[in-house]
């Protein structure tokens, strides 16, 4: 069982968000991750050049906006860990958290450009 347990900080959310909230939401944090290390992989295959071109182009952009993505999440963490104490917590639907969390990693794992390096080797 300790084999299959995901390394790095995406796979750790997946693991945490299986504990907290259920097996569903951890398999739907598991598949974006999944989604997002196949289309990394995809593109590897098929544009190294092409790939390696434009995240050498845009890699102060990919930077920023993966350094905002991670402010982001760590504040709507901080935010929820206050909002048991003061009643604050939005009703959320059960459909609206399922894309949520499908959503945050895959776009967590999409902007992680180590991802694509680590297929081209």
């Amino acid at each position: 069982m300790f084999i299959c347990i995901p390394v790095g900080p995406i796979g750790l959310i997946s693991v945490q968000r299986s504990i907290v909230e259920g097996r569903l939401i951890g398999m739907l944090s598991g598949i974006g991750a999944a989604l997002s290390d196949s289309i990394y992989c995809t593109l590897a295959v098929f544009g190294v050049n092409f790939m390696n071109d434009i995240l050498k182009k845009y890699s102060y952009i990919i930077n920023e906006a993966t350094g905002l993505l991670f402010i982001i999440i760590g504040f709507n963490i901080f935010i929820k860990s206050n909002n048991k104490d003061i009643g604050l917590v939005k009703n959320i639907s059960e459909q609206d958290k399922r894309i949520s969390k499908f959503t945050s990693t895959f776009l967590m794992g999409l902007s992680n450009p180590m991802t694509l390096i680590i297929f081209i080797t």
